[in-house]
């Protein structure tokens, strides 16, 4: 994977673009297996699917427009991905 976190662009037009790490992605769960896991997630597995919670709930509250990419077929974990992210989103402030 290519970018780390979020990286933002901003076009001639004013429009700002944002771009994030994989989400859900096996080599994002490869690099953190060399780090410590926190006490309150357990896991890498679940501290990955946090990050992507996070990441997903940013994105759904600050964009106009969210974009999803794939490189496999429809996945059931992105469509709870996503019903979570905007439960979680709506309550943000």
């Amino acid at each position: 994977h290519g970018t780390s976190g979020v990286d933002v662009q901003v076009t001639a037009e004013r429009l700002i673009l944002l771009d994030t790490q994989p989400l859900l992605s096996a080599s994002l769960l490869l690099s953190m297996t060399g780090s410590p896991v926190p006490p309150s997630v357990h896991s890498h597995e679940n501290l990955l699917e946090v990050q992507a919670l996070q990441l997903c709930a940013l994105l759904l509250s600050v964009c106009h427009v969210v974009l999803l990419v794939q490189d496999a077929a429809a996945d059931v974990r992105w469509w709870r991905l996503l019903r979570a992210a905007q439960m979680v989103g709506h309550r943000l402030p």
